[in-house]
């Protein structure tokens, strides 16, 4: 099966639910709580943090970041409600799909 693979980076997590609801590729359960849709996995990672020389050093990137996975590419509607967030691509991701 060919996975098609997107990474996200909003401001903040908020920013990034509502894009996800408007492109419907979460829907919320409730509480506070959502669910992928269908054919589609999303890896919420939040801030993204750097370490350099062993540790000693911490950097935190800015933004809230986001793995989406899918069976299929987005269309375009979804691109389009997600445009300013698509990271196309990551220049070295520090997380990917296994």
């Amino acid at each position: 099966m060919t996975f098609h693979d997107y990474y996200l980076r909003a401001p903040n997590a908020d920013e990034l639910r509502k894009a996800l609801l408007a492109a419907q590729l979460i829907e919320p359960l409730g509480g506070g709580e959502y669910v992928s849709c269908d054919g589609m996995q999303l890896d919420m990672i939040g801030e993204l943090v750097l370490f350099k020389d062993r540790g000693d050093v911490a950097t935190t990137l800015p933004g809230w970041h986001a793995n989406l996975r899918m069976s299929r590419p987005l269309s375009d509607g979804e691109r389009a409600r997600l445009a300013e967030f698509v990271i196309d691509p990551p220049k070295a991701p520090l997380r990917v799909w296994a």
